[in-house]
This record gives C-alpha cells, structure tokens and sequence, in this order.
C-alpha cells in the first residue's frame, strides 16, 4: 500500500487496499476455521510489525498503510466491530532475508 505522502493516483491505492483487505480476511478466515467454534473478540489488542529492507516507513505511517489489513480482519468476523480495537501498536524491524513475512499482525484478546 502506498504511504500517505505518496502522490499516487486514487485508484492505485484504493485497488492496493482492496487486496490487503482480501488477503487478510483470506488468512483470517483459514486460521478460524482451524478451531472447533469460533467467537468474535470482544476486546483486542492488534500489534503491527513492519518489516522490510532498504527504505522503511516512519512509524506514524504505518497506521494509513495497514487499514487494509485491519478492515480484512473486520469482514472475516474477527470482532464484530472495529470499536473491539482497544489499542494498536505499531514497530519497524529491519530484516536481512526477503522471504521474511512483510507484515506481522498479533491479535490479542483481552
């Protein structure tokens, strides 16, 4: 997903968040159905890492660049509600390998 102070065209980021939303919801969807019965969390604590090489985005900008990702999990069921959100937390981390996941998401109920 392009950064906030990129000057991309609407339509290139709206399509870029529409497949972070379909992928997060794929994943979130495949690892629900790995449980016996599943509820929506009432209260979670979302912890966003970012990883990458070269030239990594601010903290502050990860929120705008993760919306997807978070939206995906909202159609999945995941919570009921994005309100369910009680904090989110956002790290850089500077990885070596590029076969390293890109973003990490750890969902925590409370």
């Amino acid at each position: 997903m392009p950064g906030a102070n990129s000057r991309t065209h609407w339509r290139v980021r709206h399509k870029a968040a529409r497949h972070d939303r379909y992928v997060a919801a794929t994943l979130a969807l495949a690892e629900m159905r790995k449980c016996a019965s599943w509820e929506p969390i009432r209260q979670a604590v979302v912890s966003v890492t970012w990883r990458g090489r070269g030239r990594l985005p601010d903290v502050d900008n990860i929120g705008g660049k993760t919306k997807g990702y978070i939206d995906g999990l909202t159609d999945a069921k995941v919570w009921a509600d994005d309100s369910a959100i009680v904090s989110i937390r956002f790290t850089v981390e500077r990885v070596r390998k590029p076969d390293q996941p890109h973003v990490v998401l750890a969902i925590e109920g409370v």
